[in-house]
């Protein structure tokens, strides 16, 4: 009952926290191997000045929006952002693909939980391909669109004077066209 309860709680949580949450855990990961495997493909690289200081710049979101006294809502996107280029400089040296398919794994969560959440999911189709089910190009379109809408990434400019209306349907559909290419 308890696991129950534990596995309930978890659910509950955001897909932007789980995205969040696998990004910097991968980064972790991947410094500590470096940094204590002994690996021939880490020696030299500096892994224990990176296991200090990489972990310490990914902070930085998280100790401003508490200074900020905890709002808005916390900025995943951003978070994220801060953290892809060290993750993405360490999985370079580690020339390693599991830390990559573990991200896989959480965009794919991520998406089924969004799914399950609207209720469902018709998958992107073109006239040339007509897929009956959601590709990984969906799910993380998907994913990208709800970070960005829930981080408020496109909102409209607050002075009156920058401010242009466009249509509803063109934005989403600009949206959507920027969720798929990014």
């Amino acid at each position: 009952m308890r696991a129950f309860r534990l596995i309930s709680g978890l659910r509950k949580l955001s897909p932007e926290f789980w995205v969040n949450f696998a990004v910097k855990a991968i980064l972790i990961g991947l410094l500590a191997i470096g940094a204590f495997s002994g690996l021939q493909q880490f020696e030299g690289k500096a892994f224990l000045w990176r296991l200090a200081i990489y972990p310490i710049a990914d902070l930085i979101i998280p100790v401003i929006w508490t200074m900020l006294g905890r709002r808005p809502a916390y900025p995943y996107a951003a978070d994220v952002l801060l953290t892809l280029p060290f993750l993405i400089d360490t999985a370079g040296n580690a020339r390693t693909t599991p830390a990559l398919f573990g991200l896989f794994s959480v965009v794919t969560l991520a998406a089924d939980i969004l799914i399950e959440q609207r209720g469902g999911m018709a998958p992107r189709t073109a006239a040339w391909y007509d897929k009956t089910s959601p590709s990984f190009a969906d799910a993380i379109a998907l994913v990208r669109r709800h970070l960005w809408v829930q981080q408020g990434t496109f909102m409209p400019s607050e002075r009156e004077h920058e401010s242009i209306k466009v249509p509803r349907l063109l934005y989403h559909r600009m949206l959507d066209t920027l969720a798929y290419a990014a």
